[in-house]
């Protein structure tokens, strides 16, 4: 059973990565994995339609660090790419 303090810091980690904080992929790891890495590519969603590619790249590229195999992260990073992405 996780402890109380270990659940208020997860708890907080989380609420910093879906406010658009920086926390660190291990962070978003320990918040939960595919929670984490499906918040980043919401994140990244954003700031693509946003027309900010860096700040969209960056998130998809922490998605992957966190879930290589994410296709979602790995669609979103290709669009960046792709002519009049």
């Amino acid at each position: 059973m996780k402890s109380l303090r270990r659940m208020s810091v997860e708890a907080a980690l989380a609420a910093i990565l879906l406010a658009g904080g920086t926390a660190p992929v291990a962070q978003a790891q320990a918040q939960g994995g595919s929670a984490a890495v499906g918040a980043l590519v919401r994140q990244g969603d954003f700031w693509s339609q946003k027309g900010r590619k860096d700040l969209a790249a960056d998130a998809y590229k922490r998605a992957l660090a966190a879930d290589p195999n994410n296709a979602a992260a790995k669609r979103g990073l290709a669009a960046l790419d792709a002519p009049g992405g």
